[in-house]
């Protein structure tokens, strides 16, 4: 027997869940009860047939066997056409239970915070859904995709997700416009800007660096490492605990920083 991929689909002004382009379930009109209901017969792996149409003309028997769940799904009255196939059992509670049950909810017009915060970043541009885990929202900033705990208030932490992508170009620009002319410095971006921290923290995260060096003498030359965060300031990296500052004063610290290595 055959194994198929379930998927959701939209027709007819409606959300069902499809299988080898056969109906199996219909999404949209569910109640919350037959969610529970259904969801507790997937988990026992119990046995179960749905029937629906005049007469019961449309029937679905779905028996579980280990990994699999095996569908015999019958239309019509006298001389039913029968299909038989399998669907893996994991694929299956994703597709129903993760995709099918957050498009009902979404047809239906429910909404808790944590959609609210997916629903605000994908309208600014930041792709976002959320995990398998509903503890957990996934977006993607770049080319880089993350998976977050979602905090106490997902949709002030997706704000604050948003201002912070959005302003940093212009937070980097500001600190190279502040160097010019500093001689062997420059203002870089960070490889690596762990977004999922910031969203699930709130916590400045480190967007970019400044690279400083100067001569010491006839000795080889001395660098300067200062961190810019996505607040905007900067952080000395290794040294000078507790000490920051803004784009506007960097250039008071390196020229102090330069004194005191001549």
């Amino acid at each position: 027997m055959s194994v198929v991929t379930p998927e959701i689909r939209f027709f007819a002004d409606c959300h069902w869940l499809m299988a080898d382009n056969i109906i199996l379930l219909r999404i949209t009109p569910m109640l919350p009860y037959e969610w529970s209901n259904l969801r507790r017969l997937f988990d026992c792996k119990s046995t179960f047939e749905t029937r629906s149409g005049p007469f019961d003309y449309w029937r679905i028997r779905l028996e579980f066997d280990g990994n699999l769940i095996h569908w015999t799904v019958s239309d019509g009255w006298w001389h039913p056409k029968t299909t038989t196939f399998d669907t893996d059992y994991e694929t299956t509670m994703t597709v129903l239970f993760d995709v099918g049950y957050d498009q009902w909810r979404k047809d239906r017009g429910i909404m808790d915070e944590a959609d609210k915060a997916v629903k605000r970043l994908n309208d600014s541009g930041i792709p976002a859904t959320r995990s398998s885990d509903p503890d957990y929202l996934v977006f993607e900033v770049g080319e880089s995709v993350f998976r977050a705990p979602s905090p106490a208030n997902p949709t002030r932490a997706a704000s604050r997700l948003i201002d912070a992508v959005g302003n940093r170009g212009k937070i980097l620009d500001d600190y190279r416009e502040a160097v010019v002319g500093l001689g062997r410095v420059e203002a870089l971006d960070a490889d690596d800007v762990y977004w999922d921290d910031l969203f699930s923290n709130g916590d400045p995260v480190e967007i970019g660096a400044v690279i400083f060096q100067t001569q010491r003498g006839e000795e080889h030359p001395v660098g300067l490492d200062l961190l810019i965060m996505s607040d905007g300031t900067w952080r000395p990296d290794g040294f000078d605990t507790g000490k920051e500052g803004a784009a506007g004063d960097v250039r008071d610290y390196l020229a102090q920083w330069m004194k005191e290595q001549s």
